[in-house]
């Protein structure tokens, strides 16, 4: 009974401290990651495509090539580790 009362309260306190620092309580799986990395490179691509200001345009460039290297190197790790799940297309 100690260890299991040990281990609850230590995990408790982690998951309070994680909160405190601003640090997400799980960790994401990889599927939830690309689609996260999906719906910024979307973003992205909208934000390139609505930009009026031209001193903007490298700027939505950058964060256009950027999201899309993401997404991208995501979609080659779900691939080599094996993950069924994610249907991402380039």
């Amino acid at each position: 009974m100690r260890g299991s009362l040990s281990q609850v309260v230590g995990s408790v306190g982690e998951r309070l401290f994680r909160e405190e620092q601003g640090l997400p309580s799980r960790i994401p799986s990889l599927e939830e990651v690309i689609a996260d990395a999906h719906q910024e490179w979307l973003a992205a691509q909208n934000y390139f495509e609505n930009v009026s200001d031209p001193e903007l345009v490298d700027h939505a460039i950058y964060l256009l090539e950027a999201a899309e290297r993401k997404y991208v190197y995501l979609l080659r790790q779900a691939r080599t580790s094996d993950v069924h799940s994610v249907t991402g297309t380039i």
